[in-house]
């Protein structure tokens, strides 16, 4: 995983995948014990080169 990615907590978890061109949709669920008010952060980049 990239440094820029880095994960500062032990709950924290990424995800790295490549998928081609199109339109996609995320489906997030918490843990209730781990998450009871339900608050959940979903953050999508484009890791790509830039150039």
């Amino acid at each position: 995983m990239p440094d820029l990615f880095s994960l500062g907590d032990p709950g924290d978890s990424a995800l790295l995948v490549t998928l081609p061109a199109g339109s996609y949709s995320v489906v997030a669920a918490a843990n209730a014990s781990d998450a009871p008010d339900g608050v959940e952060l979903v953050e999508v980049f484009d890791a790509g080169s830039g150039g």
